[in-house]
């Protein structure tokens, strides 16, 4: 051990658990009596879990916020649902090139720190296109084109990599076991923050103007920042026990590049085939949802077919959303504390292939509708947090930057593959919805070995790792 190194304590989740050998932790507050109707809340875990659940929906109400300017601002030029079409792949190449830089990023700085460089980053890049679109009336021609692009593709960044990283923040806070419980409480934060982002951008940006809208985003995220640190903070202290804990040196860290790290890794590659099948299925489906509306739509004599399939999609998002909300709160946490995660995993699977399925047999609108919206409703609320606990036992390096580059890069490549999907089947051979939904039933089976395969090694990955431990920087050490 090196006296000049930088020291960490490492202290043993086991030992460190909320409520041992201590009088004043054995109850649980009325806080945590409350929040227990979502989660098993133990005790000494309701202030931690309720500032991650406000973290999250302070992240997601951002992010709803800035989104719908986005929308705006490139369909206002001159081709711009054509440039939005475009999108997917240039969002894939910039997360592509930003990941391995999080990823060098991550590894020199201790997790505060991480949080507030990335934090403050997007911040002062929010002030920035603020101060842009203040003087947006004397931009022109190229300029609007250039300045709507560039915003549309720093979203789609911002949004993977905010994301990403809370939930490697909270897998970093949390045991395995803790996070198991806890996760679908943080979940819900995330659903009732996009439905808040959404009902704040109606209701102000006709009375403030888009530049307004993104200087009220960055006010929400630096919200967000302080609460992360507020938690890291504390965790920090409720664990700082110093006759149990024993000094270390700081791990050095790994040299694969991030992509090579998730590749190279059995487990981690589970991960990555699991997220990039789903993603198709799921973008193919909005596909085979929107041909079927379009279809709808020129059968109805209204002549105004546009208005029609916008209060259509109103009424779709408003169903799955609250189908979302009531199973994130009252669901998620009993079917994964009831099934476990092995069986809890092939749910939303399932559910995928039985909407393909019968959109295959019976191409309706009516019909797809039901299964679509279910779908979609699990996956926001059930298999998101299943996805986000399959990171709990990996390392601290695998957390902050392997979740990054799947839940960000390999995401928009799922996207970018069903784009390819769409059109060789759909645009260059012409073929039906029929054709598309059995592409989408081969998938979903293979979505369901996947989910089989990775909670396997899960199962094997949680058993075979030693007792979880968490690092808390010395006093006085960087």
């Amino acid at each position: 051990m090196h006296g000049h190194g930088p020291m960490l304590r490492a202290e043993s989740r086991a030992d460190a658990g909320a409520g041992t050998g201590s009088p004043a932790l054995s109850k649980r507050s009325r806080l945590e009596r409350v929040l227990s109707l979502v989660a098993d809340i133990e005790p000494g875990e309701g202030v931690t879990a309720l500032l991650l659940m406000l973290d999250i929906f302070l992240i997601l109400t951002a992010y709803y916020v800035i989104k719908p300017v986005r929308e705006g601002l490139i369909l206002e030029v001159r081709g711009g649902a054509e440039y939005k079409s475009y999108t997917a792949a240039g969002i894939a190449m910039a997360l592509f090139v930003a990941v391995p830089f999080y990823a060098r990023i991550a590894r020199r700085l201790d997790r505060n720190r991480l949080l507030l460089v990335v934090n403050a980053f997007f911040i002062l890049n929010l002030l920035g296109f603020a101060a842009v679109m203040f003087m947006r009336g004397s931009l022109v021609g190229h300029s609007q084109i250039v300045l709507a692009l560039a915003f549309f593709l720093w979203v789609g960044v911002f949004n993977m990599v905010m994301i990403a990283q809370f939930w490697a923040f909270a897998n970093d806070i949390y045991s395995e076991e803790q996070g198991r419980r806890l996760f679908a409480f943080l979940g819900l934060g995330a659903s009732v923050g996009a439905a808040f982002g959404s009902l704040v951008l109606s209701a102000l940006v006709r009375r403030l103007g888009i530049p307004a809208m993104l200087l009220l985003g960055a006010g929400v995220l630096a919200l967000s920042t302080a609460l992360s640190s507020i938690v890291h903070k504390r965790e920090s202290k409720r664990l700082h026990e110093p006759a149990r804990v024993q000094r270390v040196e700081k791990p050095a860290a790994p040299k694969r590049g991030a992509y090579s790290l998730v590749l190279r890794d059995p487990y981690l590659l589970s991960i990555v085939l699991f997220t990039v099948v789903f993603t198709l299925i799921n973008s193919d489906g909005e596909y085979i949802l929107s041909r079927l509306v379009k279809g709808h739509a020129d059968t109805l004599p209204t002549t105004d077919s546009k208005a029609w399939i916008a209060a259509y999609y109103g009424r779709f998002f408003f169903y799955v959303n609250v189908v979302a909300l009531v199973v994130q709160t009252f669901a998620v946490s009993r079917i994964i504390k009831l099934l476990d995660l092995r069986n809890s995993l092939v749910i939303v699977p399932l559910l995928a292939l039985a909407s393909a399925t019968s959109v295959a047999l019976f191409p309706f609108l009516a019909v797809y509708r039901f299964g679509k919206g279910m779908e979609n409703a699990s996956d926001y609320s059930l298999n998101n947090t299943l996805r986000n606990a399959l990171w709990l036992p990996t390392s601290r390096d695998a957390k902050y930057v392997g979740k990054q580059a799947v839940d960000s890069f390999f995401v928009r490549f799922g996207d970018v593959l069903s784009a390819g999907v769409v059109f060789l089947f759909a645009d260059q051979l012409e073929l039906g919805v029929r054709t598309m939904a059995t592409i989408n039933v081969c998938l979903a089976v293979l979505w369901v070995f996947l989910a089989r395969s990775v909670a396997s090694k899960h199962e094997k990955l949680t058993a075979s790792a030693p007792p979880p431990h968490r690092w808390i920087a010395e006093p006085g050490v960087a």
